[in-house]
């Protein structure tokens, strides 16, 4: 009887450590989006920012 229950834990073990991975690879990639979102909205403002100060040279040049 013993044996079965140490088979059985040992299954426990690997079930949970199985179980403990998938959730770290899942927390993991959830990081990971909420980095790309912020990424990608940093890249927005970074473009709107280069293109008014692209207009405000073209401007100046006009004025040139």
């Amino acid at each position: 009887m013993a044996y079965y229950l140490g088979a059985f834990l040992a299954c426990a073990n690997s079930w949970r450590d199985q179980a403990r991975a998938k959730a770290n690879k899942l927390s993991t990639l959830q990081a990971l989006e909420k980095e790309l979102a912020s990424l990608k909205e940093q890249k927005e403002i970074q473009e709107c920012h280069w293109a008014r100060q692209e207009d405000g040279y073209k401007d100046s040049l006009k004025e040139a």
